[in-house]
């Protein structure tokens, strides 16, 4: 009995680190894609041209990035 009762808390066990790894992957995404938009934010607009039309392809490129680089890890959250 304890022999499968082992083999169920080694399950366990990977199933929460996958769960966590992907937690601290998700979080690092949504900060990641929160720091861009606030860098593009904190460029200032050209009134000479309305940038309207770039601002979806901003909020899906920075989508993106952020999957990207969460992916690959920015060690921002420690295991």
């Amino acid at each position: 009995m304890k022999i499968s009762n082992n083999k169920i808390n080694l399950e366990i066990l990977k199933n929460n680190k996958n769960n966590s790894n992907l937690i601290k992957e998700k979080t690092e995404e949504i900060f990641i894609k929160i720091f861009l938009k606030n860098m593009r934010l904190s460029i200032p607009k050209n009134k000479l041209f309305k940038e309207n039309n770039n601002e979806i392809y901003y909020e899906i490129y920075d989508q993106k990035i952020s999957e990207i680089l969460s992916k690959r890890g920015i060690n921002l959250i420690n295991k």
